[in-house]
């Protein structure tokens, strides 16, 4: 019975994935489903109450950080919408960074029952990459999500 107890707490290795459609690697805690929406796939995974999702379509354009900050404040909209407005967000940090190089425009926020949400975009020469994180209580650990956002990769460069 302690051994099970043991193997509850014990944090599971992340494994890397490779999508092929978005030309990408990243590290996951859990084996990650991947949907097709029209121009749009998604993939993603739960873990331990958290929800990892990249979202992905082709592009043609050059990375400029005024498009990521665009996406940021269309998915800042689409999410209090989708909360009707009944709730207040606290935002606790809107930031820019550096992903591969490239600027990402970020955001983090909580609403009214705590839930965080971390949201990020990237926008390279052929792909728009959203990084989406929602944990469903109080705490995230930085460290998963710096190993989420950290270990993404293209694994072919693009032209």
């Amino acid at each position: 019975m302690l051994f099970i107890a043991q193997v509850s707490f014990a944090q599971k290795k992340w494994r890397r994935y490779k999508s092929k459609p978005g030309n990408f690697k990243v590290k996951l805690p859990a084996k990650p489903t991947l949907k097709e929406r029209k121009n749009q796939y998604i993939l993603e995974t739960e873990s331990e109450g958290v929800l990892y999702q990249i979202l992905f379509n082709k592009t043609r354009q050059n990375n400029d950080l005024k498009v990521a900050q665009k996406l940021v404040s269309k998915e800042l909209d689409k999410v209090r919408r989708d909360l009707r407005l009944k709730e207040e967000l606290r935002i606790e940090s809107n930031m820019g960074t550096l992903m591969l190089g490239l600027p990402v425009q970020g955001i983090r926020f909580r609403n009214q029952r705590n839930q965080l949400y971390q949201y990020r975009v990237l926008v390279t020469k052929y792909h728009t990459y959203h990084f989406i994180i929602t944990k469903y209580n109080k705490i995230l650990d930085k460290a998963r999500s710096a190993k989420f956002f950290g270990s993404f990769k293209l694994w072919k460069k693009e032209k």
